[in-house]
């Protein structure tokens, strides 16, 4: 869709003492006062050596760019996985 995401890397098996909310509020600046205006987006990940974790995309909307911010862009609604009895099972 052209809109870039901003990214950040949570290494662990769980997000465990981690909020995504609260690590956009901190770590993009204005976004505490504007939370309505970003997309959040959390997906599991397997980082160097397999250790497992998560990436943590956020983007804010830009209507002069016709950005909306819509995390569900990023989703694959036509993912075979999803629909077969191993993506069902984990």
């Amino acid at each position: 869709m052209g809109h870039r995401y901003l990214a950040m890397g949570v290494r662990g098996d769980a997000l465990d003492g981690t909020n995504p909310f609260a690590l956009l509020a901190d770590s993009v600046p204005g976004a505490r006062t504007a939370m309505g205006e970003h997309t959040l987006v959390v997906v599991g990940a397997e980082f160097a050596g397999g250790r497992p974790g998560f990436i943590i995309l956020t983007d804010r909307v830009n209507l002069a760019a016709g950005d909306t911010a819509n995390g569900e862009e990023l989703q694959d609604h036509g993912c075979t996985l999803a629909f077969s009895p191993a993506g069902r099972d984990g």
